[in-house]
């Protein structure tokens, strides 16, 4: 995270589900940011936002992409539709908070941009 406190971090658990936590690196509690349940794909890679605001979780949902925008101060998980292509790679979220750049395709990579994808404050 880009206060240099806190990490994000996927815990799979027993049941097939998962379960992103913030995690403070001085120790303590993990908070519980969202619970994703079994069936709905596997979290393969988590970044954040600039503002420390949300976590995105990359996903694979049966062959599909899928990216989840997560508040960290608590909420629903919002699903990103914008994001397309059969594979999903290097998903960087700009620091001016406003665009996330990804590579996606097969075997022929593209890079795609999604600009002003975050909520209003």
């Amino acid at each position: 995270m880009p206060d240099g406190l806190h990490i994000a971090w996927i815990r799979y658990e027993t049941d097939k589900s998962e379960t992103i936590l913030l995690v403070p690196l001085a120790g303590g509690e993990p908070k519980e940011l969202a619970h994703l349940k079994e069936g709905k794909g596997t979290s393969v890679a988590l970044t954040s936002t600039a503002d420390g605001r949300f976590v995105l979780v990359q996903r694979s949902n049966s062959g599909e992409p899928e990216v989840l925008l997560v508040p960290v101060a608590g909420g629903q998980p919002r699903k990103l539709d914008s994001l397309v292509g059969s594979r999903l790679y290097q998903l960087s979220v700009h620091p001016d908070g406003k665009q996330i750049a990804w590579a996606a395709g097969d075997s022929n990579k593209e890079v795609w941009v999604l600009e002003n994808f975050l909520p209003m404050k």
